[in-house]
C-alpha cells in the first residue's frame, strides 16, 4: 500500500468504502474488493485486492494516523 493511497484516504475524511469489484477480464468471476473514496461527487476505487481483510486494514492503517497526528 502506497503512502499516497493512505493519504488519499485519510484526506477523505471517513468518506470511505470497501466494496466488492466483479473483474470483467476474468471468465471466472473472481472477486476482488477495492477501497473507494468519494472525489467530487463520485465514488472513485483507490485501490483493488482480493483480499476483504487487506482492504480493512489499510483503511483503519490511515484512520489510526489521522487519531496520531
Amino acid at each position: 500500500m502506497s503512502p499516497l493511497t493512505l493519504e488519499r484516504i485519510k484526506k477523505a475524511k471517513g468518506q470511505v468504502k470497501i466494496a466488492p469489484i466483479a473483474d470483467p477480464q476474468k471468465a471466472t468471476n473472481v472477486m476482488k474488493y477495492g477501497i473507494q473514496i468519494m472525489e467530487s461527487g463520485a465514488w472513485v476505487t483507490i485501490f483493488t485486492d482480493h483480499s476483504r481483510t487487506i482492504c480493512e486494514q489499510a483503511v483503519r492503517k490511515a484512520a489510526s494516523q489521522v487519531i496520531l497526528g
